[in-house]
């Protein structure tokens, strides 16, 4: 009598699908159901392995293959088939990863204004009810400037004046004065004199910043009864006048403005330069007067910064990537809501691309939406604001006069 030995099992190739990132899970008895023993045996698997572009584990009656992170296209993974009697083989499963776009990060960069430096010259010492001759070359972070002037004679200093001091008047009367609201009872007097003290200018350093725009905010007057001709200032910037300005007070008070001007931030370091800029003097020393500067820093640029156009460099506002960084993905941004006649410009096309489907209508404000999308991806990351949000970007300019710069 001939007794035949135990015959090895046979595993046929199995498949599956998955969707990237999305890990499968196959029963044991799915992927044993095609296999045999010719013995007739009870068939199990007794390990996974081999796993190709992805990994591969065993638990309980399952077998969970995991694609690698991002990755698309073919896997597999062999299992380890048996028939209980000591024979064995070797199964594979092949399977399909779905390529399934990420969705790519947006990042929008939004920063709030920042305070660069602010003073209402309120460390000043008044010791009677006139002005008060600060003799220095400093005072509260700015520094005097005795040029250009035009009468000699006059004492450099920082004139300051304080609430309830009394002043003449271009009549010849007084008036007991009253600072600007706000920030103290302190204020500085421009003017040119041949006999008495004078302050012709004050100028500071500020370093900044690229992609800002810098608000120099303060409050103005003349004094009281003198015309433009004597109270006219001058803002500049590296020596470069900015704006220039002048109003009046009437005979009796002191008639409180708040200016504004801008400048945009390139890195560097530049000198503000506030002074007198009268053309008509008087020898007791009239001028203008100023209080409560302020320069703050917001995101944004100046309108007309590049001649004729106003230049924004979306680079310092959003940035976006793939998630998936295989090749198998592409990158796709989409702006909406901008400004009338806006162009967009890139490296590859700096003739510009114009906005399908026109443009929205632009009153001084800028606010644009932006999408940044991946092939085949179902939510993409948005950005943008509204009428009643400050979210995105948006920004508003004004000159010294307050007239809406467009």
């Amino acid at each position: 009598m001939t007794v035949g030995g135990n015959q090895p099992p046979v595993a046929n190739t199995d498949s599956a699908t998955t969707n990237e990132d999305t890990a499968v899970t196959i029963p044991v008895a799915t992927l044993i159901a095609n296999d045999s023993d010719p013995d007739g045996g009870t068939l199990s698997i007794t390990s996974v392995g081999g796993a190709v572009n992805g990994t591969v584990t065993l638990s309980g009656g399952n077998v969970v293959f995991t694609p690698a992170l991002h990755y698309s296209g073919p896997a597999s993974f062999t299992y380890t088939l048996s028939d209980g009697q000591g024979g064995t083989a070797t199964g594979t499963v092949n399977i399909n990863v779905i390529a399934v776009a990420d969705t790519p990060t947006l990042v929008v960069q939004a920063a709030s204004p920042v305070v660069v430096f602010s003073n209402s010259w309120e460390t000043n010492v008044n010791s009677d009810n006139t002005s008060t001759n600060n003799a220095v070359t400093t005072f509260e972070g700015w520094t005097r400037v005795d040029a250009p002037q035009t009468l000699a004679g006059g004492t450099n200093s920082f004139e300051i004046w304080t609430t309830g001091d009394t002043q003449a008047r271009q009549d010849g009367n007084t008036n007991i004065i009253v600072a600007s609201a706000g920030n103290g009872e302190d204020f500085l007097e421009f003017n040119d004199s041949s006999s008495l003290i004078q302050t012709i200018g004050i100028s500071r350093a500020v370093t900044t910043q690229a992609g800002m725009v810098y608000e120099l905010s303060f409050d103005y007057a003349g004094r009281p009864g003198y015309s433009v001709d004597y109270t006219r200032i001058g803002i500049y910037i590296d020596g470069v006048q900015l704006q220039q300005y002048a109003a009046t007070s009437p005979q009796t008070y002191i008639d409180w403005k708040n200016l504004k001007v801008h400048f945009q931030g390139d890195g560097g370091t530049h000198t503000i330069l506030v002074r007198t800029d009268a053309t008509v003097f008087d020898a007791n020393g009239r001028g203008s007067f100023i209080d409560d500067i302020v320069l703050t820093a917001t995101q944004g640029v100046v309108a007309g910064n590049a001649g004729s156009l106003t230049k924004v460099s979306l680079a310092s506002y959003i940035s976006s990537a793939l998630v998936d960084t295989d090749g198998s993905e592409s990158l796709s941004l989409t702006l909406s809501g901008l400004p009338s006649g806006a162009v967009i410009v890139t490296a590859a096309n700096p003739s510009g691309y114009t906005p399908v489907g026109g443009w929205s209508p632009f009153r001084g404000r800028t606010c644009f939406r932006g999408t940044a999308t991946s092939v085949s991806v179902q939510r993409p990351s948005q950005f943008g604001c509204d009428r009643d949000s400050d979210r995105g970007v948006k920004r508003q300019y004004r000159d010294v006069d307050r007239d809406v710069r467009s």
